[in-house]
């Protein structure tokens, strides 16, 4: 199934008007060269059309800025959309990394193709007639409303096209991409992002919870985290759009009993964790929220009906949880609701497109942090573990996907499928949550070492793909390692071989040069069999590196 994200993009002026920059220190930084009465607005275009100039692109190219991050030593990396003649470049994204005196060190780039190729965009192809071969490729529901001009860059050739949205309901969502010349389909995917299975009611037993009072009604909404609130959706099913059902109200501030029955139960699963993946981002990476500006998200339980999924939506920049039926109990568990907001904070940074092996570290990144959210959260009921959806899954191996040995998951599917452990040139082909295996894989190397290991009372052990022994630098640092990677670094068609030169950069930025940390993360990624690309943790770039 073809799955994506659309990202909403910071205008120039709101980047500008909030552009104090974060740190990985914490800390928070105005940019600096603004003068009394500059206009925001005109000095954030002034920025960009240099940084356009420096790259040496044409006119015709214009940097949008999506955000800042400076480093404690003054390094800047900033992260740009594209557009060309004012149409949006699809794998147009790059990020430039400037030293503390301002000079380019660097720049990554999603695709470096030449967007002039292009010339002057007068599709051949109609707007209708792109609709119509939208609804035959998906069988969904698309009109010429739902089409918009674009450069599609991925692929490294650069075409004009026209770029169709595709539904039926919130919950089956997709883009696709025609050639406007040919009107052949260069690409698609989902805009709706699934994982299979999770829920039961107080998978975290009592917990404490954010509520709102008014008047004698208490209403389940957090003001503390952004008004994250949770509503009742009873009654929707997967055609409704966006999803609808009121906040959930209480007279006496004591929310379920712990049981599917009392629908309140499943509530208090999803605000709990809302709560506890916004508390993780904020004190590890200092993210105030998803989208890192404060504001909360809505989480819809009981989502149409034996629902056995739940998802993140960019378009209502929401969480919606199924209550599960044959296969799954309600998907309200924690690392899956960690995980599924964690696909709203890729959208928001690195936007790995959820196809191919893009999707594969985009469906990784959500694992890897849902994992991470677990152990942070260090609830008694639901203990951190390598494990995901296993609070859910009703049938054999009763988890969706395990960490330490990813091949493991394959029950679930009769034996006739399994998510990889190591990397082969032919895993972009396959299911995303099934090429995510070899980054899962690498993650858990890299945070617990090869070998058997008891973590919380559960047994883990993690081959190699290589045969070698990995020691393990702990959870924490290999998760700030992985996410300054995507912060700064991964972009929408990031490979493989480039997450493996990301997570390198990130950990000489973050431990040194040469660091044992950084050798760790070399020995993770052979042990999970992603070969050298350009990066390493003490020599400078080999000849032919495609970094600029």
């Amino acid at each position: 199934m073809r799955r994506s994200r659309s990202i909403p993009l910071l205008s120039a002026l709101t980047l500008a008007a909030a552009l104090a920059v974060l740190t990985p220190g914490g800390s928070q930084a105005a940019p600096s060269g603004s003068a009394a009465g500059d206009d925001p607005a005109d000095r954030a275009d002034r920025a960009a059309n240099s940084t356009r100039s420096e790259l040496g692109l044409p006119a015709d190219e214009q940097l949008i800025p999506k955000y800042v991050v400076r480093d404690r030593d003054g390094t800047v990396h900033t992260r740009y959309d594209r557009t060309y003649q004012g149409l949006p470049v699809i794998g147009g994204d790059l990020v430039v990394h400037r030293s503390p005196k301002g000079t380019i060190r660097q720049v990554d780039w999603a695709s470096k193709a030449d967007l002039t190729v292009v010339g002057d965009p007068a599709p051949e192809v109609s707007r209708a007639s792109a609709a119509t071969l939208a609804r035959r490729s998906t069988g969904l529901r698309s009109t010429a409303d739902d089409a918009r001009l674009v450069v599609y860059a991925i692929g490294g050739r650069a075409r004009l096209a026209w770029e169709s949205k595709a539904s039926r309901g919130l919950a089956r969502s997709e883009v696709v991409y025609v050639n406007a010349t040919t009107g052949a389909e260069l690409g698609g995917w989902s805009l709706v992002h699934h994982a299979d299975g999770t829920g039961n009611s107080l998978y975290s037993g009592t917990v404490p919870i954010q509520t709102v009072q008014s008047g004698a009604t208490f209403r389940l909404r957090d003001a503390t985290r952004g008004n994250n609130d949770t509503h009742n959706a009873t009654g929707t099913d997967e055609f409704l759009d966006p999803p609808g059902g009121p906040v959930f109200t209480d007279a006496n501030n004591v929310w379920g009993n712990g049981l599917p029955g009392n629908a309140q139960s499943a509530a208090v699963d999803a605000h709990y964790g809302a709560a506890e993946t916004w508390d993780y981002y904020l004190t590890r990476f200092n993210r105030d929220g998803i989208a890192d500006d404060g504001v909360g998200a809505p989480s819809y339980v009981h989502y149409g009906t034996n629902y056995e999924n739940a998802f993140w939506s960019d378009d209502c920049f929401c969480m919606a949880y199924g209550d599960g039926g044959p296969s799954f109990r309600p998907l309200v568990a924690l690392d899956v609701a960690a995980h599924e907001m964690s696909h709203g904070v890729m959208s928001q940074t690195a936007g790995l497109i959820y196809e191919g092996e893009s999707g594969g570290l985009n469906e990784a990144n959500s694992d890897i942090q849902g994992t991470m959210v677990e152990f942070f959260a260090n609830n008694s009921s639901d203990k951190g573990d390598y494990r995901i959806g296993e609070k859910i899954v009703k049938v054999a191996p009763h988890f969706l996907r395990r960490m330490d040995n990813p091949r493991l998951d394959a029950p679930l599917y009769n034996g006739a499928f399994h998510s990889y452990n190591c990397w082969t040139p032919v895993i972009g082909t396959d299911d995303v949550h099934f090429s995510s295996g070899p980054a899962n894989h690498w993650f858990y190397l890299l945070a617990e070492g090869s070998g058997p290991k008891t973590i919380n009372g559960i047994r883990h052990n993690s081959p190699t793909c290589d045969g070698s022994t990995v020691n393990g630098i702990g959870r924490t640092p290999a998760a700030r390692i992985w996410y300054r990677a995507v912060d700064i670094y991964l972009t929408s068609t990031s490979q493989y071989s480039d997450a493996r030169d990301a997570t390198i950069r990130a950990a000489r930025d973050l431990f040194g040069i040469g660091s044992a940390r950084c050798q760790q993360v070399v020995q993770s990624w052979n042990a999970v069999s992603v070969a050298p690309n350009a990066w390493t943790c003490s020599a400078p770039l080999r000849a032919g590196s495609r970094v600029t």
